[in-house]
């Protein structure tokens, strides 16, 4: 039987066969547990399996790509894709502290520039408040300008928050238009971007196509998009309106 149970492959057998040992010796070893502690033991092996689920649902929601081996995917070429797209993303959130810090350069420019000393020797308590809170509004904009698109779904739904993301998380078009979807995915069907609803610039009223829009492909069905925002033609501290067709 033993001869029966094949190698393990992946993070899930791994997970399987350790839950199950451990539930089993605790089982066997409970009659010979001093009574005092057997109530403790007992909600151990009550909660211990519980846990597990909980944690395994966590990690299959937010980095579900661990629980698989490479030799779980169709191609090496799958697997490389998958991690390297993985790994652009994380360094794109990496860049965004070290986008931030570089703007340090810009506030700085701004806090001692002489004009700004000036306004400042010159003017009482209530002026002096008025212009570092236009000062601290200009430095919240040249960030904003730097790292962040805005995504405003004020002419999709109104009970929808809208959305500041950074520009360099996002690592294709595709990526944009997958996070959108899951905040409107209760009132448009999945893969009908540009049927059902649209990106628009929400000063030229520019309308950003994908490319299933661009080679005029049926809908239905995934179909990525692999250029990255410049190429659409979204730059940081854009507002993009979420607009139903």
């Amino acid at each position: 039987m033993v001869e029966k149970i094949g190698p393990i492959k992946n993070p899930l057998t791994v997970i399987a066969i350790f839950s199950g040992l451990a539930e089993t010796s605790g089982t066997v070893v409970l009659p010979f547990i001093e009574k005092a502690i057997q109530p403790t033991f007992v909600w151990f092996l009550i909660l211990f399996p519980i846990l597990i689920v909980i944690l395994f649902f966590v990690t299959l929601n937010f980095n579900y790509k661990v629980l698989y081996a490479p030799s779980d995917f169709q191609s090496d070429a799958a697997f490389l894709k998958i991690m390297s797209e993985s790994q652009s993303a994380r360094e794109n959130l990496i860049n965004i502290a070290s986008n931030i810090g570089t703007n340090e350069n810009d506030i700085l420019e701004i806090l001692s520039s002489k004009q700004f000393r000036e306004k400042l020797s010159f003017t009482g308590v209530d002026k002096h408040n008025t212009d570092l809170k236009n000062t601290a509004s200009k430095i919240a904009i040249q960030i904003s300008k730097s790292n962040f698109i805005t995504i405003s779904f004020s002419e999709f739904a109104s009970n929808i928050k809208d959305m500041i993301l950074p520009v360099k998380a996002l690592p294709t078009f595709s990526n944009l238009l997958n996070i959108i979807y899951f905040a409107i995915h209760d009132y448009v069907d999945e893969y009908t971007y540009g049927k059902t609803w649209i990106l628009k610039d929400n000063i030229t009223g520019k309308v950003f196509e994908n490319l299933r829009m661009l080679k005029h492909i049926e809908y239905g069905g995934p179909y990525r998009d692999k250029r990255n925002l410049s190429e659409v033609g979204i730059e940081p501290g854009m507002v993009l309106n979420v607009v139903r067709v």
